[in-house]
């Protein structure tokens, strides 16, 4: 079996960590092992982090972002299977499984994530399911049962989120680091994804696979919103052939990915 690492990003909410933990604990036959990730944690999160010493820790005292965060699970672990989970999440049964199983599906197969309750695309297949243990448990049920071992890519926009985002080994040895400079904005994943993909691995969706999200902290609504402009900017600078490629100067409100004829493929 290959070694997985799960590296938790987080800054706040003290008890969504120790739910986490406890969720990877109950729901995982074979704990993978575990590296806490700090992004500028508060007072509180401090802490409660100086008392878990059975942890790895790799933090920052100033918040980077997502992508930081990624590459210092990258860095800190050797794991052959590495999956940036977010702090608050609760894993469902099997879930590990589900996404294991996905990715030894296809050697093209190199980035996986999970269904889940709350994300713009289509992984958010369950936004009314309850949170309490007994809810996730039957939710995650469900999703065995309508998508049994369906794996579609995320294909044209290459969206996977990064909630759970977990990644092969070979993945990063290709195409290399995360970009660090979306910060604490979004998109860095889709520009991981994409990259990967034009390296010639896939991102699948495991709906079979469950995890259940925590409302979004303060911080990230707030970061998310003021930075959303400039990462899709930065975005398109790196992916749009037609920008690239002087067709244009603007930027678009929605991106199209690959679907978009003014903006074909970068070989």
């Amino acid at each position: 079996m290959k070694r997985v690492c799960i590296g938790l990003q987080l800054h706040t909410d003290p008890d969504g960590l120790r739910a986490t933990l406890a969720s990877i604990s109950e729901h995982t036959p074979q704990p993978p092992a575990i590296i806490l990730l700090p992004d500028g944690p508060d007072a509180g999160m401090r802490a409660s982090l100086a008392e878990m010493k059975t942890f790895p820790q790799s933090g920052t005292a100033e918040p980077r972002g997502a992508p930081a965060c990624f590459n210092r699970l990258v860095t800190t672990s050797d794991a052959e299977i590495l999956i940036l989970l977010e702090s608050g999440a609760r894993v469902a049964p099997r879930w590990l499984d589900h996404l294991l199983t996905a990715l030894a599906a296809d050697p093209r197969n190199g980035l996986v994530g999970p269904t889940t309750n709350c994300s713009w695309n289509e992984q958010g297949a369950y936004p009314q399911a309850g949170s309490t243990p007994e809810e996730i448990a039957l939710t995650a049920r469900d999703a065995e049962a309508r998508f049994g071992n369906s794996l579609p890519t995320l294909e044209p926009l290459y969206s996977l989120a990064d909630f759970c985002y977990a990644v092969r080994r070979e993945v990063v040895e290709r195409i290399g680091a995360a970009d660090e400079r979306y910060g604490l904005g979004p998109c860095w994943e889709m520009d991981y994804s994409i990259r990967a993909a034009r390296a010639g691995f896939r991102g699948v969706w495991a709906g079979a696979a469950y995890v259940h999200r925590a409302p979004f902290t303060a911080r990230r609504l707030l970061e998310e919103t003021r930075r959303f402009e400039a990462s899709k900017h930065l975005y398109q600078d790196k992916f749009c052939g037609a920008r690239l490629s002087g067709q244009k100067a603007d930027y678009r409100r929605h991106c199209r990915g690959d679907a978009c004829r003014t903006s074909p493929p970068l070989i």
